[in-house]
């Protein structure tokens, strides 16, 4: 059972017909320039490979004969990442615009503020 005057009460809400209108407190157009943020840090391939490359050098005194086996992994590895990277390239047709790219075009194509 309801509580008197809820009734009246949910009745009254439903009497406005029109939306309330919405007066947005700035103009709905594009600004001239994006705010400049920080890109995602993408992975670093072959850092393990590097660092064991690094070490061999150091312990042996920066002899290069001495550290071709640690050489040949990280060049492999870089072959690999490299394929690996022109793939992902080549698949990805769609991307999202870093804000300098953002910025640029939108100093080419300005926003229209007057009518013509």
């Amino acid at each position: 059972m309801q509580p008197p005057g809820v009734h009246a009460w949910a009745a009254h809400l439903g009497c406005h017909k029109r939306p309330p209108r919405v007066r947005p407190s700035h103009p709905l157009v594009l600004a001239n320039r994006v705010q400049e943020r920080r890109q995602e840090q993408r992975e670093r391939p072959c850092v393990t490979e590097m660092m064991g490359l690094m070490s061999c050098w150091k312990k042996n005194e920066f002899n290069s004969d001495l550290c071709t086996g640690e050489f040949q992994a990280f060049r492999a590895c870089l072959a690999a990442a490299e394929k690996q990277f022109m793939k992902q390239q080549s698949m990805e047709y769609i991307h999202d615009l870093s804000p300098k790219q953002v910025n640029r075009l939108l100093r080419r194509f300005p926003n229209i503020t007057h009518e013509i």
